[in-house]
Order: structure tokens, then sequence, then C-alpha cells
């Protein structure tokens, strides 16, 4: 399949689209887009879906179209159908996508000799396409580039049928049907390795912070304090997860766009659409599920939190602050939900530490982004309402507030509390240094453009982090 010989195929080479030359699905990016523009639209798909996958997809293709010019495509693919179409052969796109996407992308490649698509009531996929082919050009007189098993059907009318990134089981089954097989592997299909990126499973340790009431309290080795925390780490840890597939999915076209973050299993189409929309109910289903067995506090917290989270994704991530004390109200609620599910009560000291040490932390990962902006030389955030000039007033709000959860603590250890709570109080003033060191240095290591955007890779991957975890552990053990 290098496309050496120079003498033209007379027999016409037919490609499908969605999951051949896209690495997605045109009808799922379509919902995808309508969630994104116009989500009061969603409820009309189950309506435009009960008269029928032409009729739905029509509407979709009038309703959200996707930007063509960031879907992920199998660039090597169309390397070789280039070179197939400029030695002279005909190459014809034919997909079960609404025939009007499908004339923009085969307009956008310039080389396809012929196009079609759904149109006029038929769903030009499976059978409907091979009856369709075989009207065209008879009885094995063409090849068809394809990739599910909905394909089978052409295949077994084809002269060749040419896998694309197919998985093994489908490779066995077409072999015995098909003339000639040829496998096209480029990409490969979504593996575990995708679903964990796009799950965000390094992210789930954000949620540890439900620990903080039990761990301040000095209740964590109580069976009944750890196990509910435990369980309610966890149900916040799937929410987010179903959070995060959302927000990727509102914020696609953005994503692509971006240097760093095209590389997301979604943006990239490592993962497909229709996984990541089936994805989201499980992972809710799950996180609903878990929490049945908490406290009615602790899910009323629980759907506060997603309710924020969804209200962030959709409106308030574009707003400049406002963006970042909304990710802090979400630690905030994680610890208020921790409290709730272990039946212990949340300390307004501990509040008050949270609110400005995680404020930092938001910011913090808005400062790198600006950085990276800035650098790229760009002078606004797609999506956001943060431009590069404001990289210094960031930072300075961001510093000012992680010293701010010093302060907190310093007036905590003159506080009635610590003397009822702690023997030797004033070892907690080495607390304050460990934590002036630790918010010092991420700062000092953000303003060197090494942080990358993300604190909790940084905490995780950085040993100094581990070291002040440490020390903070030996002051409070020493003071107490």
């Amino acid at each position: 399949m290098n496309g050496t010989d120079k003498t033209p195929d007379p027999v016409p080479l037919c490609v499908d689209l969605d999951g051949t030359l896209l690495r997605t699905d045109l009808m799922w990016e379509c919902i995808a887009a309508l969630l994104r523009r116009r989500p009061w639209r969603v409820p009309c798909i189950p309506l435009w879906w009960a008269k029928g996958r032409p009729y739905l997809k029509a509407r979709l293709a009038r309703e959200a179209a996707p930007d063509m010019e960031t879907l992920p495509f199998r660039e090597r693919l169309i390397g070789w159908l280039r070179g197939q179409a400029t030695e002279g052969r005909r190459v014809l796109l034919v997909s079960g996508s609404h025939h009007w996407l499908v004339r923009r992308v085969a307009k956008r490649m310039g080389f396809f000799s012929g196009v079609e698509g759904t149109r006029r009531g038929v769903n030009l996929s499976g059978r409907p396409k091979a009856d369709w082919l075989v009207a065209q050009f008879g009885e094995r007189g063409f090849d068809y580039a394809g990739d599910r098993g909905v394909d089978t059907h052409v295949w077994r009318r084809a002269r060749e049928a040419i896998l694309v990134d197919a998985p093994r089981r489908l490779e066995a089954a077409v072999r015995p049907v098909a003339e000639r097989v040829r496998v096209w592997s480029e990409s490969g299909r979504a593996g575990a390795g995708a679903w964990l990126h796009a799950l965000r499973i390094r992210q789930w340790l954000k949620n540890l912070v439900v620990f903080a009431p039990a761990i301040t309290s000095f209740t964590i080795a109580e069976g009944d304090v750890f196990l509910p925390c435990l369980l309610g780490a966890l149900c916040f840890s799937l929410l987010a997860s179903a959070l995060y597939l959302f927000n990727d999915i509102v914020d696609l076209e953005f994503d692509r766009r971006h240097p760093d973050k095209c590389g997301r299993p979604l943006a990239s189409g490592a993962l497909g659409m229709r996984g990541a929309l089936v994805g989201i109910p499980l992972s809710l289903v799950a996180s609903i599920a878990l929490g049945s067995l908490l406290p009615e506090g602790f899910r009323a917290v629980l759907a506060a939190y997603g309710a924020l989270s969804i209200v962030y994704t959709l409106f308030l991530k574009r707003y400049v602050v406002v963006d970042a004390l909304a990710l802090t109200v979400m630690f905030l609620l994680r610890i208020v939900g921790g409290g709730w599910a272990a039946g212990l009560g949340v300390s307004s000291w501990l509040m008050g530490f949270a609110l400005f040490l995680f404020l930092s932390l938001a910011l913090a990962k808005r400062y790198a982004e600006l950085r990276a902006l800035r650098e790229a030389q760009r002078t606004a955030a797609a999506g956001r309402g943060y431009r590069a000039a404001d990289l210094e007033e960031v930072g300075f709000i961001g510093v000012a507030s992680g010293l701010l959860s010093v302060f907190v603590v310093a007036i905590y250890i003159g506080s009635a509390e610590a003397a009822s709570s702690y023997d030797n109080r004033t070892m907690l003033w080495g607390l304050c240094l460990v934590i002036l060191f630790w918010v010092g240095r991420l700062w000092l290591i953000n303003h060197r453009g090494e942080l990358h955007e993300d604190p909790v890779r940084f905490v995780t991957h950085d040993p100094a982090s581990y070291v002040s975890a440490i020390a903070a552990l030996a002051v409070i053990i020493m003071a107490r």
C-alpha cells in the first residue's frame, strides 16, 4: 500500500469517513457540538432519532455542524489516498454521515473524484451502502476501506477489503468472506491508556482533601471515620471523571487548537465521542449509587459540587478570577463533604486556610497557562477571559493568596481552639515555615515556566512536596 506502481488501477477505491478517514464519527461530533452551542436543543435528539437515522443526521448537520478544520484525520492514510488519486485512480468518499458534511470534507481534501452520503431518507451504511456501490460499479468492481463490523456487508461484495485500524476479531471475521484483504494500521483503537487519561485518574488525588476534617480532628484512624471518608473520596472521584469527560466535550474545538491539549484522547480521536457520551452516565450512576450509602448531607454536597462543576464548564470558566474562585469552592465542597461523610464538624480555621491555599493553586494553573500563551506570542486564551497581559496580576494575587493561608495558620496558633487541641502549640510555628517554603517554591518554579499547567502533576512528581508533607506531619505530631 505504498502507491509506487505508476499504472493507475482501473478499479475505483471507495473510502469510508467515520472511523476510517476520520478518527471520530461525525454524527457524534454533531451531538457534541449541539451540546456545546445549543444545549437547550439536546432533548430533541430522541425525537429526531425516532424519525430514523437519516432524519437525525440531517437535523444534526443543520443544527450543529462541527469545525471541519480541527477534526482528527488519519494523515498517513490521506497521504496514501492522495497518491492514488495523483496517479490517476478514482478515489471516492462514501459515508453514512450526512451528504452535506461529507461534501465539505471532500472539498477540504481536494482529491476525491466522487462523494456520496446519507440523504433522501437513505442511511448510507451497511447493506444500503453495499447496494449503492454495487449499483455504481458492479460486484467486485470496487475496493473499499472501512473500520467496523457494519462494513462487512460492503467487504463481501468488494474486490478488496481494506481494514483501517480494525480489531483483530473483525479481521478474522472478514478474511473468510472477502476476496482480498489488506490491513492498514495507523493509530490503533482506544485502549485502557486512553480511558485512564480521559477519566483523569491521576486527578483523583485531589479528592483526598475529603480526609481533611478527619486528619485535623485526629480521628482518621477510627474505622467509622476512615471508611466513610474513603467512600466519599471515591464518590467525588467518579463524579469528577464524568465531569472531566463532559468538560472535554464542551471544550473539544478549543482543545484541538491548543498546542498541548490537542493530545487529549477525545481531541485527538484516540477515544471515540460515542464512548465518552456513554462513559458520562455510567460514572454518574456509579457515583450516585455509592453516595446512597452515605448521609443525606453528603449527597447534597455531592450534588452541589456536580451542579457547580457543570455551570463552571458552561459559563464560569470564561470569566477572569471567577473561574479560580469556582475551582476553590469545589475544593471547599470536598472538605465539607468529608465532614458529612464521617459525621464530623468542619473547623472554620480549616475552611479559611483551604480557601486561600486552593485559590493560590487555582491561580497558579492560570499563571502557567498565561505564561505559555505569552511564550507562544498569543494575546488571548481561547474560551477564557484572560489575556497574556494579565500574567503579572494573576501571579501577584496567587502569591498573596498563598501567603494568606500561612497567615490563617499563624492566627490559629494563638486561638483558644489551638490551645485545647495541642499541648505544645508553639511547635506549630514550624508548620508556618513548611507552608511558606512549599508555597514560595511552587510559585518560583511557576515563574520559571516549569509548572506545565497542572499543580497536581507537579505535587505528585515533586520530591520536595513529599518532604514538606512529612515535615508538616512531624510538626503536628510534636505539637500534639
